[in-house]
């Protein structure tokens, strides 16, 4: 098993590769996930770091569906941690960033989009065309290019780890079924996305009852 110290490193470097490149980035994430899945003493260790660090606890944060807690941020690579709320149907969106990812606990449908029209608040939900429908579960991982466009309908209370790249584009899209609206979300350098559509930050308190949820869940050391 390597130490805390050590998966550090891996991912720092990571920052190094291309991450328009699928297949280097699943070759370069997967054995580092895998690291993280199999010895929960390891992952355990990123998750209590967070509670006194101040710049990962600024980072993490929640919305309607997700609770994303960062376990690492270092040269526009980071490692989080994700839990999902009840049965929770995430809105149509694509990302500023590649990312690899692996399903610790639960899971999910996920659908892959395609449009023919081009990315911009004009952009509805009924413009997407789902090209692949498939089910991630526990132990499964899976790479995904920031130019896809997908929603994920997650089990409640499912959890997954996530290694994000650099960001490669300034914003992304954000298209919701329901509402039928459309807008775009900003990185926090430049952050003009509009104050209600902002993710919430996570406090002290909500960390400690994640950690609860963990250990209740045998997904943390005691």
């Amino acid at each position: 098993m390597m130490d805390k110290s050590m998966v550090e490193q891996q991912l720092s470097l990571l920052s190094g590769i291309n991450w328009d490149d699928l297949q280097e980035v699943e070759r370069s994430t997967t054995g580092i996930l895998q690291e993280l899945a199999t010895h929960k003493s390891l992952l355990s260790q990123f998750i209590a770091a967070v509670e006194t660090n101040n710049t990962l606890m600024e980072l993490s944060e929640y919305d309607a569906v997700l609770i994303k807690l960062v376990l690492f941020d270092d040269r526009g690579i980071r490692l989080r941690l994700h839990i999902f709320k009840d049965d929770a149907v995430d809105r149509a969106h694509n990302h500023r960033w590649t990312f690899a990812g692996k399903v610790l606990k639960g899971g999910y449908k996920h659908i892959l989009y395609s449009t023919e029209k081009e990315l911009s608040t004009a952009l509805r939900y009924t413009d997407l065309k789902p090209v692949v429908i498939r089910y991630e579960k526990a132990g499964d991982g899976y790479c995904l290019h920031h130019s896809f466009i997908h929603t994920l309908h997650a089990e409640a209370d499912g959890v997954s780890l996530i290694i994000r790249g650099p960001s490669l584009k300034e914003k992304m899209i954000i298209l919701d079924k329901d509402t039928g609206e459309s807008w775009w979300q900003y990185g926090a350098a430049n952050d003009l996305t509009a104050a209600h559509k902002k993710n919430a930050k996570i406090t002290l308190e909500e960390y400690k009852e994640i950690v609860s949820f963990l250990r209740e869940h045998n997904l943390m050391d005691l």
